[in-house]
């Protein structure tokens, strides 16, 4: 999984992303971080990051993002979809397939 930052968050305005939004003492990131891995094993045709809420402002800001964990689905730097909070497994892949999908 891609480590990105405010001075790298431009990476993001090319393709198809899934960016999963985490701070360090957030005790639900781990379980997502480790669902989000798996994801990108099956090597998906979009890419996968995350970025530290708290040490990323600028992003924070960009994309309305309120707390952790939370999940985006970008295309081309553009938001598509975000899954704010924990959710069910099931529903992180539904957007990973809908992420997927011939536009």
């Amino acid at each position: 999984m891609i480590s990105l930052q405010d001075e790298t968050i431009h990476t993001l305005q090319s393709g198809s992303w899934l960016l999963f939004y985490y701070t360090d003492w957030c005790p639900l990131c781990p379980k997502l971080k480790e669902l989000l891995e798996a994801m990108e094993q099956t090597k998906p045709p979009f890419s996968i990051a995350q970025i530290d809420f708290e040490q990323c402002p600028r992003s924070v800001q960009i994309y309305g993002v309120v707390g952790v964990p939370t999940v985006l689905a970008l295309s081309n730097g553009a938001l598509l979809e975000a899954l704010p909070g924990m959710r069910p497994a099931e529903q992180y892949n539904a957007l990973a397939a809908r992420l997927a999908a011939p536009a």
